[in-house]
């Protein structure tokens, strides 16, 4: 153990001068093509084991704790004589300098008064992480007491976006990893995902032989109603357009990337108060649009995306604590609708081509289907962003 401990050590303090000047290598990249590992693959004896690396002179109370989305990543809610905590994992395959980079900027993020952002516990040998047996590294946080919604009220919206504003604000002072300007990494690997779809169509797509064949059976006629849709609505010459976009420099700063209505925690519903922002293991390096069309997209895909938020209130909301650029501004909707588009074409490759697997087939398919029920008002949005005057510039 106390080997264990000291390379950790010394890893993690060459992370703190090192590996966050390249951080950009961790751009997306940090879980490969492989299958999930679904979270009853660990059990509550085998996560108690794990939390006594917090308190290993005292009790703790483990049960596994819904909302582990669809990263693989188990959740385990720990009760403690110091409180409540959640037990988490990071994506199998996610190297111990991505580790060392999140742990440093949510201390940093907390450290400028963003308390929305769960505090992520020492463990007793003082590091922010213990490793398992098979190498897949866990955190310990603090348990944020609130709940998520799909649909929220135009108050709560705004309230959100302010804090993500915040965030945004905190983070662009993260001085291992200071802003820059570059091509978006969301967007090239929009275009990039575009060009993959024009070489390879939806209607095309055959299952891998490894592909998980009982899932696969349940998205099928999914991908057919989502490839009808596509041709019905002329999407196809749009994702040619995405295809040939540029991805041209942004001001790029540290950013969530993986903002979505779950991972926005609510004192109660209608309530506007914001109890917590969670999840941020995706951090790195993009436009803040990012954050903003991946929140707002996944309300307005809860919704229909008919009936989606007031986007310019919320926007108006974010820029009244970090002001926009217009042209930042505008990336937000082309962000969120492109989003659905490759959202589906995600799945679709994950699952029929990569063979991913996933625990929960229920809410796979239930993603599929809100994306597929999305999928019309998302490409008319995306047809009005890309008719812009000057877009692609």
């Amino acid at each position: 153990m106390g080997g264990w401990a000291a390379e950790v050590r010394r890893a993690y303090a060459f992370c703190k001068v090192a590996s966050f000047l390249n951080a950009d290598q961790f751009q997306g990249r940090f879980v490969p093509d492989m299958q999930v590992l679904p979270p009853r693959d660990v059990s509550s004896s085998a996560a108690a084991v794990l939390s006594r690396r917090w308190f290993p002179a005292g009790r703790a109370s483990v049960s596994p704790l819904q909302g582990g989305g669809f990263s693989g990543s188990p959740l385990f809610r720990v009760e403690a004589a110091g409180g409540l905590h959640v037990l988490k994992a990071f994506p199998p395959g996610t190297p111990m300098g991505r580790v060392c980079f999140v742990h440093a900027a949510v201390r940093h993020l907390r450290s400028c008064g963003v308390t929305e952002v769960p505090t992520v516990r020492l463990a007793a040998d003082g590091e922010t992480f213990v490793a398992d047996a098979a190498g897949h590294y866990w955190e310990l946080q603090g348990f944020v007491a609130g709940e998520s919604t799909g649909q929220p009220t135009v108050e709560q919206a705004a309230a959100a976006v302010r804090v993500v504003a915040r965030i945004h604000l905190a983070a662009a002072t993260l001085a291992e990893n200071p802003p820059d300007v570059g091509p978006s990494p969301g967007i090239a690997r929009r275009i990039e995902q575009a060009r993959g779809m024009v070489a390879r169509p939806w209607a095309g797509i055959e299952p891998a032989e490894e592909a998980d064949a009982p899932l696969g059976t349940r998205l099928r006629p999914l991908l057919g109603k989502a490839a009808a849709v596509l041709a019905a609505c002329e999407g196809e010459p749009l994702v040619v357009r995405v295809a040939t976009l540029q991805a041209h420099a942004v001001p790029r700063q540290t950013v969530l990337r993986d903002l979505w209505a779950p991972h926005v925690l609510f004192a109660r519903a209608g309530d506007p108060s914001v109890m917590g922002i969670v999840d941020c293991h995706a951090m790195g390096l993009d436009t803040p649009a990012t954050d903003l069309a991946r929140l707002l997209g996944s309300w307005a895909v809860e919704a229909g995306f008919e009936t989606a938020t007031d986007w310019d209130s919320a926007l108006d909301a974010y820029s009244q604590v970090r002001p926009m650029a217009e042209r930042e501004r505008r990336l937000v909707p082309f962000l969120a609708a492109s989003g659905v588009v490759f959202g589906l074409d995600n799945w679709f490759r994950w699952i029929f081509e990569q063979g991913r697997r996933f625990g929960d087939h229920p809410a796979v398919v239930g993603r599929v289907e809100r994306l597929t029920a999305a999928l019309p008002a998302a490409l008319s949005l995306l047809r009005a962003q890309l008719a812009e005057p000057g877009f692609d510039r």
